[in-house]
């Protein structure tokens, strides 16, 4: 029996047109859910109206525009639930993601996040010659993504929240400081979250934001050095 109250966040910007399938994909889980946030990162299309369709069964906050992961830190931060999962306005989670995510963590205090796979589909929107491009991303694999894991409420007080001066990779960079923290989490076999390729996100595959992972993966080989020079290391 899971005691554990999990809280459901979910940032969204001008995201209208996927909205509602997200959130149809929340309330289909079996597992209870405490709370439902919905963080409005100052859209300015009609997914507040999309939104409020779902009252009261959710809380809804706005802030202003101000990133991805700045909404995160805020929906964490205003929830009340032991357990965090993070769903992506566009984005889907299976039936049985929380299930299947909450049985490992149910069954060990230890473990601070659980991890299961994710798959790339592409939106009906984009072009046939965009699809054909993006065909080798459609398989399912393991991804370290906000929508495809569960994270106990104290690790974010342990270790503090998203470097909101990241464009790209935010939560790479958080997790790798979970793990140099030494964190403990595992990954499952099954398939929990689709990502949705659309029009507006496809630039997460160009080169061009590239620098925010390098600037991620620079700090963890800072915060390495740092440990390891440290007396009795």
């Amino acid at each position: 029996m899971i005691t554990e109250k999990i809280s459901v966040v979910i940032p969204f910007y001008n995201s209208e047109k996927y909205l509602e399938e997200a959130l149809n994909s929340v309330f289909r889980q079996k597992t209870d859910i405490y709370e439902i946030l919905l963080i409005d990162d100052g859209s300015e299309d009609n997914s507040m109206k999309v939104a409020e369709k779902f009252l009261p069964h959710v809380t809804i906050y706005r802030q202003e525009n101000s990133g991805a992961a700045a909404a995160r830190n805020y929906g964490v931060k205003k929830s009340k639930g032991d357990i965090v999962a993070f769903l992506d306005a566009d984005d889907i989670w299976t039936d049985n993601h929380l299930d299947v995510l909450m049985e490992p963590l149910s069954a060990n205090n230890n473990i601070d996040i659980v991890f299961g796979k994710v798959k790339i589909f592409i939106s009906p929107e984009l072009n046939n010659h965009i699809s054909l491009n993006l065909d080798i991303y459609k398989n399912v694999d393991y991804g370290y993504l906000p929508a495809t894991c569960i994270i106990r409420k104290r690790v974010f007080d342990g270790i503090g929240y998203m470097d909101t001066s990241l464009e790209l990779g935010e939560f790479i960079d958080w997790f790798s400081k979970a793990k140099d923290s030494g964190i403990r989490y595992v990954t499952i076999p099954e398939l929990v979250t689709y990502r949705r390729i659309h029009t507006t996100n496809q630039g997460m595959l160009k080169k061009a934001h590239y620098k925010d992972y390098l600037k991620v993966l620079h700090a963890s080989v800072k915060r390495k050095k740092i440990l390891h020079d440290q007396p009795g290391k």
